[in-house]
């Protein structure tokens, strides 16, 4: 046993690198414990990493394998995805907030460019195809972190709403609190995304989720931010007549 932190194995706790996995059953059962040391790579040929081990309680260490890695922090132990939406298959998306005009993207068939809608008289355009970088903010859409939704209390500033050609449609509602932007997410969906529509909400029913500030700027874009400002009029010049 002094020979233990040499090896990672000393009692876990504050200042050692042990590592004490409890396995349980779905009643909270304990079903094994062990703690879990060093790694040590095979250099040879094929060679499998291994992991110094031992029962607590017990002096005996053990070298075994698979070299099992433990996430540090308890998000690492999630699945971060929170939404993945294929942008080539969106129909419309519809972007509110709150107490404002919402922004609309459309397109009537696959391969069309999101149009945006409702383009003031005389306004342009900043881009081309704005709708691209929209639409790439379903996609991948990631996790920072995660609450229940019932702890949200802030105010709700906007909701993003997207509706695919597969007969799926996704809201995702946007709450600012401490600073922080959450968003919680439901989901419905007509023939083959049904299923894809139920697994979304039995993933996030119940769940809030701390969005990155760049996808929420994206998921956010008003119509205003893709308009190029209005030429600034200048006032005419006028010569004073000369003395003679």
């Amino acid at each position: 046993p002094k020979l233990f932190a040499r090896l990672d194995l000393g009692d876990p706790g504050k200042g050692s690198e042990a590592r004490l996995l409890t396995l349980s059953d779905a009643s909270g059962t304990a079903l094994g414990r062990i703690v879990l040391g060093k790694h040590k790579e095979d250099a040879g040929p094929g060679g499998v990493a291994r992991i110094y081990a031992r029962i607590p309680g017990t002096s005996q260490t053990w070298l075994a394998a698979p070299a099992i890695t433990l996430p540090d922090e308890t998000l690492d132990w999630i699945e971060h995805g929170v939404i993945d939406i294929d942008p080539d298959k969106i129909k419309q998306i519809t972007l509110t907030p709150a107490g404002g005009a919402p922004l609309v993207l459309s397109r009537n068939k696959v391969g069309d460019k999101l149009d945006v809608q409702n383009v003031p008289k005389g306004g342009k355009l900043k881009s081309d195809s704005p709708g691209t970088d929209i639409a790439s903010g379903f996609h991948t859409l990631e996790l920072d972190d995660v609450e229940p939704a019932a702890k949200l209390a802030g105010s709700a500033v906007g909701t993003a709403h997207v509706d695919t050609f597969d007969g799926l449609n996704a809201d995702l509602t946007f709450t600012k609190q401490n600073g922080q932007t959450w968003a919680t997410v439901t989901a419905t969906g007509t023939g083959a995304s049904a299923k894809e529509a139920a697994d979304i909400t039995a993933r996030t029913k119940g769940w809030a989720y701390q969005i990155a500030d760049a996808r929420v700027t994206t998921l956010q874009t008003k119509l205003t931010d893709l308009l190029e400002a209005p030429p600034k009029s200048v006032a005419p010049v006028v010569e004073k007549p000369k003395k003679k």
